[in-house]
């Protein structure tokens, strides 16, 4: 019974906010000012479709109007704001989202760490080197009757 029930008031939401999907996660905000401040911040998320790089807050596009009285429709049904988010990106795709993905962190870390690894390269190639002092070169003493170096000797007087 309580499923049937759940299963309408869901249909009852969606024929409202037919596409929107799930139904509101949150209650409708309190007062007037919080629904118009998060509608604001969240058209400064959105990307107008028309412009070029504009955020739906910025635009006067027709477009960008309906979609900020979309938002603020949602907002005021009690929609979180990732419902919101993930709406757009589902008609329009994540091009819409003006912030960067954080799923692509890896490509504004590596020249980070690029850069960080060359730094400490240069830094080391930088270093004076310290050198193990070398031991002093001991000549031995002349033998006269060290047989190899009376060859030797004998031999370079030939050529």
């Amino acid at each position: 019974m309580i499923l049937v029930l759940m299963s309408l008031l869901a249909g009852a939401t969606e024929d409202a906010f037919e596409g929107v999907g799930m139904p509101p996660l949150d209650d409708p905000p309190a007062t007037q000012a919080i629904t118009d401040a998060r509608t604001d911040a969240l058209a400064d998320i959105l990307r107008c479709p028309v412009c070029q790089g504009m955020s739906v807050a910025d635009s006067r596009e027709d477009a960008s109007l309906a979609m900020k009285e979309r938002i603020r429709e949602m907002v005021a049904a009690g929609y979180s704001d990732e419902q919101i988010i993930d709406y757009f990106v589902d008609r329009y795709g994540e091009g819409i989202v003006l912030l960067p993905d954080n799923r692509h962190w890896m490509i504004w870390l590596l020249p980070l760490l690029a850069l960080a690894a060359g730094g400490g390269m240069i830094v080391l190639r930088m270093r004076p080197r310290r050198t193990p002092p070398t031991p002093p070169v001991t000549v031995p003493a002349e033998d006269d009757n060290d047989p190899y170096r009376a060859q030797i000797l004998a031999e370079l007087a030939e050529d």
